[in-house]
């Protein structure tokens, strides 16, 4: 894949869907999707306290003590170029999931969306959505059944503190964003799902340490984003290009090479 796509991390493997509660899809195959954070240099911190630590030059401090996000949709391409599709071909259909609620691990483990439900084909791009789930389907009202308390109009909560280094110490934060965006991630080599390769594993890593950085380095507040225009969409820009996806049929959460 691309470098400009690394940084969307949502270790969605496709564990990238982190401890998600809703994978309720049972379907045969041999293939799996999971996600998860990227891992830093602070890495052992971040397994041992299960929190993300990011810090700057001028000694201000955020710590990511949860993130959740509502993906409404992942979607497996299937690469057409491999010649026609006919009735009952294999590889020649689209994989869809969703709506789903991600609580993405934080400890740098991987959680999985759905496991051995990917139908067999070559697929060229994983297209997921996040947002807030707004269909009149059912997929959608069993979404709001498992979680009638989360905000309607909102798809990402990240909670924490910020230390401003202004003499008050770390202030707790709990902020949910809107944020309405398509991910279309392409898949550089192609993605074989076949029953001849077991054990295969497409992860998507989120990248969340760099949510709160301006493009100098510097953090920003989280407790300002609804108040400063400037704030929420740099954040919501940078949660944007902070995914990323390839294959990982071990579970390691790290892109080869």
């Amino acid at each position: 894949m691309h470098p400009r796509y690394s940084r969307l991390l949502l270790l969605m493997s496709v564990a990238g869907f982190a401890a998600c509660d809703d994978g309720a899809l049972e379907l045969p195959g041999p293939a799996s999707l999971s996600v998860g954070m990227k891992p830093s240099a602070s890495s052992t911190a971040i397994v041992q306290a299960s929190v993300v630590p990011v810090s700057d030059g001028a000694g201000r401090a955020v710590l990511i003590q949860q993130v959740q996000f509502v993906l409404t949709e992942a979607k497996l391409e299937w690469n057409s170029s491999n010649g026609p599709c006919t009735q009952g071909s294999a590889g020649c259909q689209d994989f869809m999931a969703g709506p789903v609620l991600v609580d993405l691990p934080l400890d740098g483990s991987l959680a999985r969306l759905v496991e051995d439900v990917i139908p067999e084909g070559i697929y060229k791009e994983l297209d997921l959505k996040i947002e807030e789930p707004d269909d009149d389907n059912a997929p959608t009202r069993a979404f709001w059944a498992r979680h009638p308390d989360w905000p309607r109009d909102r798809s990402v909560r990240v909670r924490g503190t910020f230390d401003a280094r202004d003499g008050r110490g770390p202030q707790p934060f709990d902020v949910f964003v809107k944020i309405g965006t398509s991910l279309d991630l392409k898949l550089e080599p192609n993605w074989i799902v076949s029953p001849e390769l077991p054990s295969l594993n497409l992860t998507v890593l989120v990248d969340v340490q760099n949510w709160f950085r301006s493009p100098d380095g510097t953090l920003m507040d989280p407790r300002a984003i609804h108040t400063d225009s400037n704030i929420g969409g740099r954040v919501e820009s940078n949660i944007k290009t902070s995914f990323d996806a390839f294959e990982d049929n071990h579970r390691r959460a790290v892109r080869p090479g």
